[in-house]
């Protein structure tokens, strides 16, 4: 079903009704997937720099990676439950680039942690 909508005029139809709703849960489930996926990265991130410091490497740009991590996932976080689903407005590269880079980072980084 193609969803065609002005928003200036009432609802008429069901269909009308089930499209608006259709796109709503849309936006929202690209809400908290891209930052679930952003939280996720910064998460993996944040681990890999922990393990190398428990590792016994210490030097300035892991200690930066950790906190870069830690900062992603709190940000990501913050959002999450202070951010408004109506307001996000996300390109759909910017989308789909943290989608996909969250699970490449998985593939990558995941292995070595365990």
């Amino acid at each position: 079903m193609v969803c065609h909508h002005n928003s200036r005029y009432p609802l008429r139809s069901q269909a009308e009704r089930f499209c608006r709703v259709k796109r709503y849960c849309a936006g929202v489930k690209r809400f908290y997937l891209f930052y679930v996926c952003l939280a996720t990265y910064g998460a993996v991130f944040g681990l890999s720099a922990v393990s190398a410091i428990v590792a016994g490497d210490s030097s300035l740009p892991i200690v930066l990676a950790g906190i870069a991590g830690l900062g992603m996932v709190i940000g990501s976080l913050y959002e999450m439950v202070t951010g408004s689903t109506a307001a996000f407005n996300i390109g759909d590269l910017a989308f789909w680039a943290v989608v996909v880079g969250t699970v490449v980072i998985l593939f990558l980084q995941v292995p070595k942690l365990v």
